[in-house]
């Protein structure tokens, strides 16, 4: 029947996502993973092609195309007024069955040279800053689904969650090598203990301090 067919298609859509976020829980790089979501995202959905939206040094800037259409990186996207920052307000997708029929839609001074419908995911860090924002084209024709947004919604807060814990673990690798690296090369001794009283780390100028390797 129509409805099978419905529910099949959906449980591979759903499958196809639960191994997009394996591959997307598997990137340690917050700037491979911000381009590795848009590609996924765009895949899942189905969309034509996509953009990307990053947010640096407090400005939202166009970073990456999936397409070689000649739109621009690098610009401003972040205006007061514009659908991208009314995302920033709503906090949850935007789906635009026509372009034409919305104005602002892409801020930086590129916009589609024929209507098209769109799909715009907000992702958001840590205190629900906007981090990125994703938008998938599709033909009018074929415009995006009641569906399509479902999915896009719950690809916005998984994929928000996991570029939170992504950067996370990069700042806390990070600290770590600046302090091992500080650590490496002062001249005074530094250790670290547990709980218990033992150590779980001593620097290497112990060795022209006291004579003795880490080791021993």
């Amino acid at each position: 029947s129509v409805r099978n067919r419905e529910l099949e298609a959906l449980t591979v859509r759903l499958r196809n996502i639960v191994e997009s976020v394996r591959r997307l829980t598997a990137c340690a790089d917050v700037e491979k993973l911000l381009s590795l979501l848009l590609y996924e995202v765009a895949g899942d959905i189905g969309a034509h092609r996509g953009r990307l939206f990053v947010t640096r040094d407090g400005r939202m800037r166009a970073a990456e195309s999936t397409a070689t259409d000649g739109s621009p990186h690098g610009g401003d996207a972040l205006i007061n007024g514009s659908t991208l920052a009314t995302l920033n307000q709503s906090k949850k997708p935007l789906l635009v069955r026509n372009s034409s029929e919305t104005p602002e839609l892409l801020p930086d001074g590129w916009e589609p040279t024929t209507p098209e419908s769109m799909l715009m995911l907000p992702l958001f860090g840590e205190q629900e800053s906007l981090m990125a924002v994703i938008v998938l084209f599709r033909g009018v024709s074929q415009p995006f689904s009641e569906q399509d947004g479902e999915l896009a919604s719950l690809l916005s807060s998984v994929c928000s969650e996991i570029l939170r814990s992504t950067a996370s673990a990069q700042a806390v690798a990070t600290g770590e090598q600046r302090y091992r690296l500080l650590a490496d090369n002062v001249a005074d001794i530094i250790w670290t203990i547990d709980v218990e009283g033992m150590p779980t780390f001593i620097s290497p100028s112990v060795l022209s301090m006291r004579g003795y390797t880490v080791a021993e």
